[in-house]
């Protein structure tokens, strides 16, 4: 449980009436809870459920913004050695008007699904598919050319070379499944895809 001084992160962010007058009396409150699976499940033994919310006001998405989001995510053992699956889902919610005046509700969702598999003490295998949607005039307003609906898919091969050092090698495919005219490359109406290819070396310390 927690409380802090607005929904947004930030350095000395506040909670910002409609007249744009910072009130301090304005807080936002927060919750999570895990669940976790008992021995007695068996091969799912360990698995977790995650359920979490934060709700309070916010700067950005207009003034005296009162936005809610929701979070529930789960990770699985499997009766395979090595292998989990999991998956999440995000949803947020702020009931206050468009860009245009207009009365209307922003909202923006999540949905991911994951798997890992260990398939020796140093080499791991992974992938997640997502899919993410938002408001279209969020997006339209977005200076960094946010489509208002994307999935993606991400493969990952994870090698442990030393003690605390990893090397990783990641694909990743993103595409904007909807109308996405005018904004900034790769998502305007000529191009909706975007590929990554990544080779990382990471130590932990």
């Amino acid at each position: 449980a927690g409380v802090a001084n607005s929904w947004n992160s930030g350095l000395s962010t506040r909670a910002v009436t409609a007249g744009g007058h910072v009130n301090e009396g304005f807080k936002t409150y927060m919750g999570a809870v895990t669940l976790t699976a008992p021995d007695s499940f068996g091969a799912m033994a360990g698995s977790a459920l995650y359920l979490g919310v934060v709700s309070g006001q916010a700067t950005g998405f207009g003034a005296g913004a009162n936005v809610t989001s929701y979070y529930i995510g789960a990770t699985l053992n499997t009766p395979i050695k090595g292998m989990k699956v999991g998956a999440s889902y995000d949803y947020g919610h702020a009931p206050i008007q468009d860009l245009t005046g207009f009365a209307r509700g922003l909202n923006a969702e999540a949905l991911a699904i994951y798997t890992s598999y260990q398939a020796t003490e140093k080499l791991s295998l992974h992938a997640r598919g997502e899919y993410f949607r938002t408001s279209p005039f969020i997006a339209a307003a977005a200076t960094a050319g946010t489509p208002s609906e994307v999935i993606a898919f991400t493969g990952t091969v994870q090698y442990d070379l030393w003690a605390n050092v990893l090397s990783r090698l990641e694909v990743r495919w993103d595409h904007s499944t909807a109308g996405s005219a005018g904004l900034n490359k790769p998502f305007n109406a000529s191009d909706k895809n975007a590929f990554l290819i990544a080779a990382n070396i990471i130590y932990k310390f």
